[in-house]
């Protein structure tokens, strides 16, 4: 009976050392999902409205595909929206695709000249304020107001910040569950 008992024990533990070590890997690679880029927000978001002759970054990310790291920008041009993707090394363009049209008068009123801050400065302010790694960053009107809307992780954990585009103020701050 004591055999019988002590082999269960020791089946038990090489079992959560297993579980134990395919997590710590698991957690290995979500902390370092997206590591730092060679381009900046800026200059992949002057290469995207470059590549599509013009236009409004509405929204940008930096996300990883296949061990390619690349931001996802969205532009709006004349009517149009542009999805640009641009490998955040070199800086080429991996994909241009064109995702249909959109509301041009709800556009116009919001206008990434009206920021006060950019994208670099609002991901800065994000990563004083917790730390991690950005995930993703859009620029959105929220109640009259520019706002930056930035997506983060950190110990494994997701984050959200509001901060104003206008005065670099943090909004919000909030630990997802």
């Amino acid at each position: 009976m004591k055999k019988r008992i002590t082999i269960a024990i020791a089946m038990i533990c090489a079992l959560l050392t297993l579980c134990a070590t395919v997590w710590a890997q698991s957690s290995a690679r979500t902390q370092s999902t997206i590591p730092a880029s060679q381009i900046s927000y800026e200059r992949a978001m002057e290469i995207a409205v470059a590549q599509v002759g013009g236009g409004i970054v509405w929204d940008i990310e930096l996300e990883r595909r296949h061990s390619v790291i690349y931001y996802d920008v969205e532009v709006r041009s004349d009517g149009i929206e542009y999805d640009v993707h641009i490998n955040a090394v070199t800086g080429e363009i991996i994909r241009l695709r064109e995702d249909g049209r959109y509301n041009v008068g709800r556009t116009s009123a919001l206008c990434l000249t009206d920021a006060k801050i950019t994208f670099e400065q609002a991901k800065t302010i994000a990563l004083e304020r917790a730390g991690g790694a950005v995930k993703d960053i859009e620029l959105e009107r929220d109640r009259g107001r520019l706002v930056y809307e930035i997506e983060g992780i950190i110990n494994r954990q997701e984050y959200d910040v509001r901060i104003d585009a206008a005065t670099g103020e943090i909004l919000r701050f909030r630990l997802d569950d």
